[in-house]
């Protein structure tokens, strides 16, 4: 009867281990398909991720190629601030010569004033007493000045014989024509 009696124990505590076991496996079968449902969950976000994830590399290149363009637009723009530079120099530069050439001109101007004045009126203006002031300018319009000046002069002695009175000829005023 001890030995009915162990056996009974034995298959009591067999029992609850199988009750035990059984538990356990009705935990672990419902944890397997809450895992299940959450992995079908997942997968209708996969698409969605893997939308997302694209769309951020697209963004990623994007903002790499508007960087690369800002920079391009950048190296661009302070070379065209160096030429607008260069320029604003050139330009003080020329404004400066501009100036000088028309102080030239007015000191030409008070030369040729003095020169044309009636007691020289009968030299030609080309005999300059001033020569550093013609060698001051350059040379093609030192050339087109004094050719300038010789037909000034010339015109001035046309229109000094053809107003002159009837009884003048050429300049000679005591010569009378009969």
């Amino acid at each position: 009867m001890e030995a009915y009696k162990k056996k009974l124990e034995e298959l009591s505590d067999l029992k609850r281990q199988v009750k035990i076991l059984e538990d356990k496996n009705a935990d672990y079968m419902q944890h397997n398909m809450e895992l299940e449902e959450e992995v079908k969950k997942s997968g209708t976000w996969r698409p969605q991720l893997d939308l997302y994830k694209k769309q951020v590399a697209d963004m990623h290149q994007k903002l790499s190629e508007e960087a690369k363009k800002i920079d391009r637009q950048v190296f661009e723009n302070k070379k065209l601030v160096e030429k607008m530079e260069s320029a604003t120099q050139e330009k003080e530069r020329l404004s400066a010569e501009r100036d000088a050439l028309r102080e030239t001109i007015e000191e030409m101007k008070c030369q040729m004033s003095t020169l044309t004045s009636p007691d020289n009126s009968s030299q030609p203006p080309s005999d300059l007493s001033d020569t550093d002031l013609l060698e001051a300018i350059p040379h093609e319009i030192r050339k087109s000045y004094l050719r300038i000046l010789n037909k000034n002069w010339g015109l001035k002695k046309y229109f000094e014989v053809i107003i002159s009175p009837p009884f003048t000829i050429w300049g000679c005023r005591n010569f009378v024509i009969l």
